[in-house]
Formats: C-alpha cells, structure tokens, sequence
C-alpha cells in the first residue's frame, strides 16, 4: 500500500505514483484500489455517452488499457485490461479519474501552474501549445519555486482565494527540456511510451500549504503578432478566459458544483483580475515571455 498527498487530499493506493507526494496519511480522503466495476450506470440523473457515465455522485470510463469507477469522491477502482501499462494507467487516472473525484467533492480546479513569490502565488494559465510548463519551467530556473504544474485547485478562505496543489510533477516536451537546458531524462521517466513527454520532480519545492493567488497570467499565441502584446482583463471578458481553463467541466453533473465555481470564479477575478499575455506564433518568445511576467510581479 502507498500513501499520498495531492489535490489537498490524502491518499491511500494499491498503485504507486512516483509523481504524487509521499505523505504520512493519518485519515485517508480518498482509496484507489483495483478491483472490477460496472459495465454501466443507469438512473435519470446518469449522463451516458459513448465511453463513459456520469451521476452527481458516479463516474465510470471504459479506456482501451483499463476501466475506471469513482465514486462519491472518495474512491477509485481501476479495472486493468490485458494490455494495460502502468505509466498510461497512472497517466490517465491523474487527468481523469481524478478530475471525477474533484467534481464529486466540489473543488474548483483550473489547468494551471504556478510558482510562489512572498507576495502569494503567481497562476499562469492558457491556451493548449502556448507554453505554460514551459514558462513554469524557465521561472524555476530564474530562482522561483514551482507550487504545480497541471492542476490547481482554488478554495476559499474567507479573505481570500487560496490556492491548493496537485502534485510535484513538471511535464515537459523533449524539445522543451533540450531548449532549457535540463540535462538528460531517463527514459523510465516518459509520460508514455508512444509519446515524447517527460516527467521532471520538483519534490524538494514542493508545498501542501495553501497560498493566496496574488497574479493571475492567461497565455495565448497569436498568429498575426510579431511581438509579445499585454493587456489587463475584468469582468465578463475575465470570467469567460478564466472559466475556459477550468478543469474538465464536461464532468460536472451537479448543481452545487456550478454554483460554488462561478462564485470562486468570480471572487478569484476581483481578487486578482487577469492579465491576458499574447505571444507570436512562430517565434521563440518564452525569454521575453519570463522578463514580462518578472517585470510584473516585482
């Protein structure tokens, strides 16, 4: 059995992650275990599509490797199937089966990273391809700790917006580790084995503490753009940015879930706004990228 710390919960599992946090758990959140599951779920409140079920309190997903059932945010059973890999599994239960599990205790999550500075957390999120583990990344190297990289999970607490992290894992591209500069990453360390990303750990920088969100960074990359452009966001235009990097939201079947994240949405953009950075297309910009970003938050 392996215990855990991630997502601001703590975990028990059959499975071992080396990209979780090792944590002295006292009272598990959540169990994850293998085991069979459903074939199917039924009732009036069950979303059906073609692979997978959703309920206000069930999810389940039938993937090529394995199967997955979450319920009541509590647990996961992981159903293998004959050609299942370990790194795929693990892969797909973070970005899945997870997401279930935050939707089920209503969490609201974005797909973000973010470093710390001692005025709070610095959250940069964005457009898919427009450089986000790349800019984390090339922050760290500038002397700044990285809080996550994929997912962050935003709570309340009171005052403020604080922010709560997943897991201690960078996922970079081949070329992004060879453009900054990262050394050599052992092949065991492969996201998958058809695809050319890698895990890198920043377990040493790695907090369970929640942070105030003091800046707030949406990237995007700009076709007709020769040069990085900067502009600040509120309101409607904010709210929209931001709710389009919340985290898997085609998951969510339950009214209090959606009303407890447009209020966290709302109370996040008037704690922090939103400063929208575009950036050339075709152009290797993230140097300039990181001293704009710098420039800001000093």
């Amino acid at each position: 059995m392996f215990f855990y710390w991630a997502y601001g919960l703590e975990i028990q599992s059959e499975l071992e992650f080396p990209e979780m946090h090792p944590y002295a758990v006292k009272m598990p959140d959540l169990e994850i275990k293998f085991g069979k599951v459903p074939a199917m779920l039924t009732g009036h409140e069950v979303i059906a599509k073609e692979k997978f079920f959703i309920s206000p309190t069930e999810y389940l997903v039938h993937l090529p490797i394995c199967s997955y059932y979450v319920k009541e945010g509590i647990s996961v059973t992981i159903e293998l199937k004959e050609n299942a890999d370990l790194p795929s599994v693990r892969l797909f239960l973070l970005t899945n089966a997870m997401a279930a599990v935050l939707h089920q205790r209503n969490k609201v999550a974005l797909h973000a990273g973010a470093i710390q500075t001692e005025k709070g957390l610095v959250v940069i999120c964005g457009e898919s391809g427009a450089g986000k583990s790349t800019t984390i990344s090339a922050l760290q190297q500038k002397g700044y700790k990285i809080f996550v990289d994929d997912v962050l999970v935003l709570k309340d607490a009171g005052a403020k917006v604080v922010g709560v992290a997943a897991y201690p894992t960078l996922k970079l591209w081949d070329d992004t580790i060879e453009k900054l500069a990262l050394g050599v990453i052992p092949e065991e360390q492969k996201l998958r084995e058809s695809v050319n990303k890698y895990r890198v750990s920043f377990q040493e920088d790695f907090t369970t503490k929640m942070i105030p969100v003091y800046k707030l960074f949406y990237l995007r990359k700009e076709e007709a753009n020769t040069t990085i452009e900067v502009s600040k966001k509120g309101g409607l235009e904010a709210f929209k940015i931001l709710y389009s990097q919340l985290y898997r939201t085609s998951m969510i079947n339950n009214t209090k879930s959606q009303v407890i994240l447009f209020e966290r949405l709302n109370q996040l953009i008037n704690q922090t706004g939103l400063i929208e950075v575009a950036r050339p297309e075709n152009s290797n910009s993230i140097e300039e990228l990181v001293q704009i970003i710098q420039k800001d938050i000093q």
